[in-house]
């Protein structure tokens, strides 16, 4: 039987393998351990939680957006939206997996003010971090603004430091599916 295009990305045991750059303050035992530092575009190609439509509750058990996720025909610039980057979430003692790759802004689908998140990629590979598009193709991308963490106490300089931010406009342009 063909193998998936991922197959050599994942280990025998079913992980997808480390990225090799992930290395400093890891905490293997982290609540996203076997990510391998990679994360993906959870907001709007691995959930919906920009539309009205998946956003209201089923049953008292969440919204749905979490479990409806895009569909190629769902994203009208496949070369200009994010599917994975380097990813992990910093903490004060230590830089941990984390399976995504947080836009800037936490979608509205009713409008308003779009609430800051903590940025997740993080810019381990000399200044520079992997970026697969959903078209496939994969490019290094520079850290342009960065945010500070405050429910893990990590300040927008330490986020620098750490290599945490975002690449491209001070939006959620390249994730979304516009």
């Amino acid at each position: 039987p063909a193998l998936s295009p991922l197959a050599g990305f994942i280990d025998r045991g079913g992980l997808v393998k480390m990225c090799p750059s992930f290395r400093r303050g890891v905490l293997v035992n982290g609540f996203e351990a076997g990510t391998g530092g990679y994360g993906y575009n959870q907001y709007y190609i691995g959930g919906r939680y920009d539309s009205t439509k998946y956003s209201q509750s089923v049953r008292g058990d969440g919204p749905k957006a979490c479990r409806q996720s895009a569909r190629q025909a769902d994203v009208s610039q496949p070369s200009r939206t994010v599917m994975f980057t380097d990813a992990a979430i910093a903490q004060r003692s230590a830089v941990i997996e984390y399976s995504f790759c947080e836009p800037p802004y936490a979608p509205n689908p009713y409008g308003g003010v779009a609430e800051p998140l903590a940025p997740t990629i993080q810019f381990r590979h000399d200044g520079w971090c992997s970026v697969a598009w959903v078209d496939g193709h994969v490019d290094a991308q520079r850290m342009t603004f960065s945010a500070a963490y405050g429910a893990y106490g990590v300040s927008i300089s330490d986020a620098i430091e750490l290599g945490f931010g975002w690449f491209g406009p001070n939006s959620n342009e390249l994730f979304d599916l516009k």
